[in-house]
């Protein structure tokens, strides 16, 4: 399951150019929490810019 969050939230993170948070962010686009985007962020070892 946390596989398929990781992943999930990486294509989120391409398809906004690496932006986590603000218009135009992953946050935004999966509809969470920029805080809470980058709590799971660190939990699935994701960092910012993955791109």
């Amino acid at each position: 399951m946390e596989e398929m969050e990781k992943k999930h939230i990486m294509n989120a993170l391409q398809m906004c150019n690496s932006k986590v948070s603000g218009i135009g962010g992953a946050a935004e686009l999966l509809k969470l929490q920029p805080q809470t985007l980058y709590s799971k962020m660190k939990k699935l070892g994701i960092k910012q810019g993955y791109n």
